[in-house]
């Protein structure tokens, strides 16, 4: 069913083709739980350009010209692909879980900049950690280090509690945590790049699809995972400091009549907000 959906959105398969069989009895519907991905992205897949990269061209032409329609049909992301990247015809299309999250961490912005990669993935892996509201039990990135002396990458690190942990050596169900984290984060920030390229404007929306959402968490995250996805993926948008987003929670604190965290009074939020947000910003 999900292979279907996934067809009618985008057009193509993330595998092989859903046909239905010949002969056969009762139709059945069966699930993978591979843990692999599929992205599509409008500003990445499929796209039509003319030679002198203009855009508008029709159906019927990329059907005389196959050679209008640039870029792969979809992602596709097993377990390897996911971890280690994904190529295609000698083109880099993913550097990976391992060497994004690394290069992220290495080249974070000091406090007060615009939000990083790094910082949007620390804000997504808190959200999905398994107690958000126990902060020994929160999925804090930890510092690379050297797994084996025949690979000679640097391996991130998480820290749940219990010191630093190589991303290799988590559990299953965190794995697949960490990595949905990941991809998340690198579905997004690649698709502001490539519409900043094209000079297009990025999406305003996302459509998410999840399948055996169940398989290999615990009990606890099976119950918090779905809530959780929500306010990850409506605050993709917001590429502020994590200074801003302080300061514009209190804000909205205040504006409903509750508490505020940090800043408690109607002029000290206003003194914050001047101090972290642009002129032109829209809050």
């Amino acid at each position: 069913m999900l292979e279907v959906l996934w067809w009618a959105l985008t057009g193509a398969w993330a595998e092989l083709p859903a046909w239905p069989r010949p002969a056969g009895g009762a139709p059945e519907i069966a699930a993978r739980a591979d843990g692999s991905f599929a992205v599509w992205d409008p500003a990445r897949n499929r796209y039509k350009l003319r030679p002198g990269g203009q855009w508008g061209v029709l159906d019927t032409e990329v059907a005389a010209n196959p050679a209008l329609l640039r870029g792969p049909p979809t992602y596709n992301f097993g377990t390897k692909e996911l971890w280690n990247g994904l190529e295609d015809h000698g083109k880099v299309l993913c550097n990976g879980l391992i060497r994004d999250w690394v290069s992220w961490q290495q080249k974070a912005m000091p406090s007060g900049a615009e939000e990083s990669e790094f910082d949007l993935l620390r804000r997504v892996l808190t959200q999905l950690s398994p107690h958000p509201d126990r902060s020994n039990e929160i999925l804090r990135p930890g510092p690379p280090v050297r797994v084996f002396i025949d690979d000679t990458r640097d391996f991130p690190t998480i820290d749940s509690g219990y010191g630093p942990v190589p991303v290799l050596h988590a559990s299953a169900g965190m794995r697949r945590i960490l990595g949905l984290a990941y991809l998340i984060v690198w579905s997004w920030r690649e698709h502001l790049a490539a519409s900043r390229l094209l000079r297009r404007p990025p999406v305003n929306h996302i459509v998410f699809m999840m399948d055996e959402v169940e398989n290999h968490l615990h009990p606890t995250w099976q119950r918090r995972i779905v809530p959780a996805l929500l306010p990850v993926l409506s605050g993709l948008a917001q590429a502020r400091s994590v200074e801003a987003e302080r300061a514009i929670e209190d804000a909205e604190s205040l504006m409903r009549g509750s508490e505020p965290s940090v800043f408690k009074t109607r002029a000290a939020i206003d003194a914050e907000l001047h101090r972290v947000l642009g002129g032109d910003d829209p809050f």
